[in-house]
């Protein structure tokens, strides 16, 4: 007999899959007939808390959604070209500040005011969603639309039980949802004396992106 167990560390299974007692019986398929080449297997948190390095892109988690959870187009259609979706996490910083010390002055102060910063930022194909447009219908679908270059309407729909997982995520490590979707980073520092000459001043904040795919790659 076997049991189930979720392969993220910090994971749930449903209801149904939480009983035990399971028997295996073997089958023609297999992972490759899905193309899931690899293991995904959650959050890498020990590689999430180290943080990347400034010009750095790394990836701190990876998870498979079956497409029961995404909702796009005709379902016949969808099923053709993806049995399941890949899910990745990423991590990078990205520059919000920059002052350069022109002068070489000894003594400067350095006032970091930045207004405007998103604190949720949602693309579909490469194009940017506005959050107020997003709505919930009645079974539970979460609607992301964009309008393409040719004005045509394209939209893709997310279970809401993956959006709230995606959002807890980051609540752990931090983020908040806040009303109006806008921050402002201040900061001031000031330097003095020394023998050091500093060239320039920068100020980063840490991005995480989610990023869904279908099987091939697209989306």
């Amino acid at each position: 007999y076997y049991y189930a167990k979720p392969v993220a560390p910090n994971g749930l299974l449903p209801p149904f899959l939480m009983r035990q007692g399971w028997t295996i019986e073997n089958s023609t398929s297999n992972l490759q007939d899905f193309g899931l080449v690899d293991d995904a297997k959650g959050l890498n948190v020990e590689l999430r808390s180290n943080l990347p390095g400034l010009d750095m892109i790394v990836v701190v988690g990876k998870w498979y959604v079956p497409f029961l959870f995404v909702k796009e187009g005709d379902i016949v259609d969808q099923v053709k070209i993806s049995m399941y979706y890949n899910m990745t996490l990423h991590q990078r910083w990205e520059e919000v500040f920059f002052y350069e010390n022109v002068q070489n002055e000894d003594c400067v102060e350095v006032v970091v005011d930045v207004v405007d910063l998103e604190v949720e930022v949602i693309n579909v194909e490469g194009q940017k969603v506005n959050i107020e447009t997003t709505s919930v219908d009645a079974n539970g679908i979460v609607w992301f639309q964009v309008i393409d270059r040719e004005g045509r309407d394209k939209k893709i729909g997310l279970r809401s039980v993956v959006v709230e997982k995606m959002e807890s995520e980051e609540e752990s490590f931090g983020w908040k949802k806040i009303e109006g979707n806008q921050v402002t980073v201040k900061r001031f520092d000031r330097f003095e004396g020394g023998s050091s000459r500093w060239k320039t001043y920068k100020c980063y904040v840490l991005v995480e992106r989610f990023e869904l795919k279908r099987m091939d790659e697209s989306l």
